[in-house]
């Protein structure tokens, strides 16, 4: 069992990188910039994917092992939408990287049916959001760890900041006051 979810888990991860070589290839012109967002982001949803699955859900009582987005959807009772599932994961699961993931799924969507004219900078903030999202799915998990340790101390930095700033601030304002009185 084990090596045949390792074998689907690396099949995401090849298709990811298969979709990041003709992305980069396609980069290499101003022809198909369309075509560069649409790749990053079939690029992105794959190392999502490889990142995402699989994991345990609790359904009605059991626990089940969610291989991929098919066992996630029929587990949910809805298998429309999937776009919409594997988003919604993302969200729920990997919030670190869910903004880059929607918008470069918008930009995709875009580009596939309502525009297909962009410039170079949509087509390199495509890339650089591909590039966020690889490098989050394959980091090791120490790694993803740190990262996010390092993100939570610098948050807790930057909160302590903000309170001392604001805590001398006010007393400031009050030896003011008390300098008018």
């Amino acid at each position: 069992m084990a090596t045949i979810l390792n074998m689907a888990n690396r099949a995401s991860l090849d298709h990811a990188l298969h979709n990041e070589a003709v992305c980069k290839h396609l980069n290499k012109t101003p022809k198909h910039l369309d075509w560069v967002i649409t790749t990053a982001f079939y690029s992105a949803l794959h190392f999502v994917t490889h990142k995402l699955f699989p994991f345990d859900l609790e359904v009605n009582g059991q626990t089940m092992k969610i291989k991929n987005l098919n066992d996630y959807c029929n587990a949910k009772g809805d298998t429309r939408r999937k776009h919409n599932k594997i988003a919604e994961l993302v969200e729920e699961r990997e919030e670190d990287i869910a903004d880059s993931y929607c918008q470069l799924r918008d930009a995709s969507w875009t580009a596939r049916y309502n525009q297909y004219t962009y410039g170079r900078e949509v087509a390199n903030l495509a890339v650089r959001r591909l590039k966020e999202i690889k490098e989050y799915c394959t980091a090791s998990a120490s790694t993803a760890s740190s990262a996010v340790s390092e993100k939570v101390k610098m948050e807790g930095r930057e909160k302590s900041e903000r309170i001392k700033t604001a805590k001398t601030t006010q007393e400031s304002k009050q030896k003011e006051a008390e300098k008018k009185a």
